[in-house]
């Protein structure tokens, strides 16, 4: 049930890819280090400039990104490894078929061939604009979702394979909506200026992309016009964000007869036969209002809309492979528009970031092997234990959970697994042929062809536990309800997050809230409605899940409170998982902290006690400048809140950083402690 797992959320895609210095001489940050703060600001005023200062006017946004943050270093590290995994494998042209060296090898040097990728211009979509020329019926449109469903291209509604929220020992299919172009719903809907005038851009950015498949201007903007509206009528039978954070809203289980009643224009038996999951006889398919409405859209949208729709679908995929006329539009939307990048990152970045999903696992594998010794996941594993201790103990001590439901979430707690560093077996990609003959754009559809047909080849077997959500090589971590399983890949245990060589409050306050977080995510508004094995089921007594809402309706407005960009505020609807992870994150990791010091030195470091250092370690890992571009598109899509807000809004709640840096009742980084919300 992909809808319903809880990352870390730290750099989504504004992030991908690498950054401004050589890679070669890329030093590693620390998470605290004094020529990054302004000490000369009272912590108890601003801990966001105490903490980060310096940082935040030292270091400027590279042209190329919409956002700079202390991920985005920590990402440049790794990609340095991967260029020299990738660049490796390109020179040995003699590797045997099959196997990882020629696969990636091959799969670089095709990307990186730009004078036959400029050869091929707009000919590398022949067949597929030849293909949709012929669409004639409203039974062609079955024919077409169901082509490009195989080739990986999410089309009209996206599905995914996950464990039945229901019966999580099963995986099961769920389709859900999709098939839009701009990041959200809400920028179709909204009537604003700002929205009236982006929707313009986005207009004249088919238009210019629909030129480039040799329409005239014309016919273009036509086809333009009639594709945002034919998306709109979508978006406005989608359901918003915050909407489906209710898994309920996710998981829809129907049978074939009861979705076929529910769309009679668009058959399900033939999809299912058409995609190789005839199996499964019992899927989710949700939300009903957006699935009956392309149903109706079948029926009425005429089969010109349609056809153009399709070709805008197919182009705006294909686009970042393809010849420079191409890359260069969408990058000036989609990058410079959307997310206030000013000029296109050079080519091998952009592969870099594109290679990454096609042959993930092929290239995590050999990253393992070269930055993540066994000595690095002992110590992380011992951190997650002491983590899982911590948060035991706050159970326990709630004052607001009555006994029978302590003893279901204290249950569910004992039964989360947890994952370091990397898968323990790797995937099989030996099916997956890769051709040094084949284009940049034919491998790729080729790979993402594969993982479809390996992600629904899943479909009504048995949940394999050991299989991983994220790659080895990223910068993140994860907790999936319905596997109840938490993660921290190889590429967030390394500094400035984690060094097995500093000290506790070092690794506690960074790592340490992370881990936290992630544990936290368990008992969040969304992970609390699934138990112990992963079913979505009630736990709770109705007093309890009364008091915990009470709880969360208070984090929400403290965070509705927080205008950030054009007098916009964060939505505290949208951000409450990560906003209650967040605090409970940094609460658990203190008081693991406070345990694993017993016995120990409490001397300062630098001229930081061991709680000062906490802090200090964790505002730091969250150090970010950000374009306003970035900022709106943020606070309209993702659901952590912007970086700043990530500090000030749990410590305002922490009486332990008051104490820490001795600040009063009513320092402007606390909130009174009447005020103060504790949930975990």
């Amino acid at each position: 049930m992909n809808a319903t797992l809880s990352c870390l959320c730290l750099v989504m895609l504004l992030a991908s890819g690498s950054a401004a210095k050589d890679l070669k001489t890329a030093s590693i940050p620390r998470a605290v280090d004094r020529s990054n703060m302004d000490t000369t600001v009272n912590p108890c005023d601003d801990f966001w400039e105490y903490a980060n200062g310096q940082w935040l006017k030292n270091n400027t946004i590279p042209a190329e990104y919409g956002m700079w943050s202390a991920f985005h270093e920590t990402i440049e590290h790794t990609n340095s490894v991967l260029r020299e995994i990738l660049e490796k494998a390109a020179e040995q042209r003699a590797a045997a078929k099959g196997t990882p060296e020629q696969k990636i090898g091959d799969f670089y040097r095709a990307a990186m061939d730009t004078m036959a990728i400029e050869a091929g211009g707009a000919r590398a979509l022949s067949a597929e604009l030849a293909f949709l020329n012929a669409l004639s019926t409203p039974k062609d449109i079955l024919k077409a979702v169901v082509r490009y469903h195989n080739m990986g291209i999410p089309v009209l509604f996206d599905v995914g394979a996950d464990a039945d929220a229901k019966s999580p020992d099963i995986v099961m299919a769920y389709f859900s909506q999709a098939g839009l172009g701009l990041p959200d719903r809400d920028y179709y809907t909204k009537d604003d200026s700002g929205a009236v005038a982006l929707r313009e851009a986005y207009t004249q950015h088919i238009s210019k992309m629909l030129l480039l498949l040799g329409d005239d201007d014309v016919a273009a903007l036509s086809a333009a016009k009639r594709i945002v509206a034919f998306e709109t009528r979508l978006a406005q039978h989608s359901f918003k964000t915050t909407e489906l954070r209710d898994p309920s809203i996710a998981y829809q289980p129907k049978t074939v007869e009861q979705a076929n009643a529910l769309t009679p224009n668009f058959s399900w038996d033939s999809y299912l036969s058409g995609t190789n999951l005839d199996r499964a006889q019992v899927f989710s398919l949700a939300p009903d209002k957006f699935f009956a409405e392309v149903n109706a859209m079948v029926a009425e949208v005429p089969i010109d809309d349609w056809r153009a729709y399709f070709r805008w679908q197919v182009v705006h995929f294909a686009a970042r492979y393809m010849s420079s006329a191409f890359v260069g539009e969408n990058f000036d939307f989609y990058s410079a528009t959307l997310q206030g990048a000013r000029q296109i990152r050079p080519r091998w970045k952009r592969v870099l970031q594109n290679t990454q999903g096609p042959i993930d696992d092929l290239l995590g594998e050999e990253y393992v092997k070269q930055v993540f010794p066994a000595s690095a996941k002992e110590k992380a594993l011992l951190m997650v234990r002491n983590l899982l201790t911590s948060m035991k103990n706050r159970i326990q001590a709630v004052d607001w959970m009555s006994d029978s439901t302590k003893s279901m979430a204290l249950k569910k707690l004992a039964a989360i697994t947890p994952k370091i560093g990397h898968p323990d077996k790797w995937r099989d990609y030996s099916a997956l042929e890769i051709s040094p003959d084949l284009s940049y754009l034919e491998n790729t559809i080729r790979c993402r062809a594969f993982e479809r047909r390996q992600m629904l080849a899943k479909v009504r077997k048995p949940v394999d536990r050991t299989e991983w959500g994220m790659t080895p090589q990223s910068t993140d971590a994860y907790y999936n309800p319905v596997t109840n399983e938490i993660a921290f890949p190889a590429g967030i245990l390394q500094p400035p997050f984690f060094n097995p060589d500093a000290d506790d409050a070092c690794n506690y306050g960074a790592i340490g809230t992370t881990i936290g977080h992630e544990i936290t995510h368990a008992f969040d508004d969304m992970g609390s409605q699934f138990g112990p094995t992963g079913r979505l089921e009630n736990w709770w007594t109705d007093s309890d899940r009364k008091q915990f809402e009470a709880r969360t309706v208070r984090l929400v407005a403290q965070f509705d409170q927080y205008v950030v960009v054009d007098s916009q505020a964060i939505n505290g609807k949208l951000t409450l998982g990560e906003n209650i992870a967040d605090l409970g994150g940094l609460t658990i990791a203190y008081e693991a902290l406070e345990k694993a010091l017993q016995g120990k030195s409490r001397q300062p470091i630098d001229g930081f006690t061991p709680e000062q250092r906490f802090f200090i370690a964790n505002a730091s890992i969250w150090r970010a400048l950000m374009r306003p571009e970035v900022l709106r598109l943020w606070l309209n899509t993702m659901q952590p809140s912007p970086s700043e807000y990530r500090v000030r809004g749990p410590l305002a709640n922490m009486p332990q950083f008051g104490k820490a840096f001795g600040c009063n009742d009513d320092a402007k980084m606390r909130r009174r402690p009447e005020n103060q919300i504790s949930i975990w």
